[in-house]
């Protein structure tokens, strides 16, 4: 195993994973527009997401994330 690999491994298990996830659940329930819109077209442009094939093409009409 690689040294960096080592390293995500540890880091893995120091995280507070309960706290982290609570965390994540929380902002993607916010409704703040810039942030919401944001995080959306983030995930959007990292999975390359095909918004032709969504119910709701545009970020902006989705309540939250």
């Amino acid at each position: 195993m690689k040294l960096i690999d080592d390293l995500n491994l540890a880091l893995q298990y120091a995280l507070p994973h309960r706290l982290l996830t609570g965390l994540l659940r929380a902002l993607s329930r916010w409704r703040l527009a810039p942030f919401k819109n944001a995080m959306i077209r983030l995930v959007i442009r990292r999975f390359q997401v095909d918004m032709d094939e969504a119910e709701l093409s545009e970020p902006e009409d989705y309540p939250h994330f």
